[in-house]
């Protein structure tokens, strides 16, 4: 797990745009057969990819920083599914397949987290905040999730947004996360 450092503002304007891009950007998130984390000082989040190869189980690792028995031992996760294969989580004793941008919501607990595809690579992307409370665990499909349209095509900004966690959507102990997806153009 790679950890990236808070960033006082002072800091900040006296770095470069490579620094800048260094410490903000995580170009290699997302390699085949691996699962990928970044522990950020920011806000104690975790983010993270895991792309599976067809046939091969990827674990959620528990980094050593976490000191616990399981990832979600003490922090909820949101996984979502960016590619096109769908992917198999297994969590505890629990099977979810998730489509294109499906996001499966974890609860605080104690529990393995392996991630599964049949015939192509599956793709997900993960964001782990620390729980002060126990939730239950949720699928929220695509379809689900709030959804708002922005942008103007002929600016080349058109856009979806689609909300999954968020205070009038599934609820969460700390996360507010969605997907923006661009529309062609």
């Amino acid at each position: 797990m790679k950890t990236m450092y808070a960033t006082h503002p002072e800091d900040f304007y006296r770095l470069g745009d490579e620094a800048i891009t260094d410490r903000f950007r995580f170009p290699d998130l997302f390699v085949e057969g691996e699962v990928r984390l970044v522990h950020t000082h920011h806000d104690r989040m975790i983010v993270g990819g895991a792309v599976t190869a067809p046939g091969v189980t990827l674990q959620l690792p528990v980094p050593a920083d976490l000191r616990s028995e399981s990832f979600t031992s003490r922090r909820e996760v949101a996984l979502f599914n960016l590619g096109d294969e769908p992917v198999q989580v297994t969590v505890g004793e629990e099977n979810y397949t998730l489509e294109r941008e499906d996001c499966l919501y974890l609860g605080r607990g104690e529990r393995a987290v392996s991630f599964q595809s049949q015939d192509a690579p599956g793709v997900v992307y993960l964001v782990s905040a620390l729980s002060h409370v126990e939730l239950p665990d949720r699928l929220i499909r695509r379809d689900e999730a709030a959804h708002n349209t922005a942008g103007e095509q002929a600016t080349g900004n058109a856009r979806h947004v689609r909300k999954y966690l968020h205070e009038d959507g599934a609820p969460s102990a700390q996360l507010v996360v969605g997907i923006t997806s661009l529309d062609e153009g």
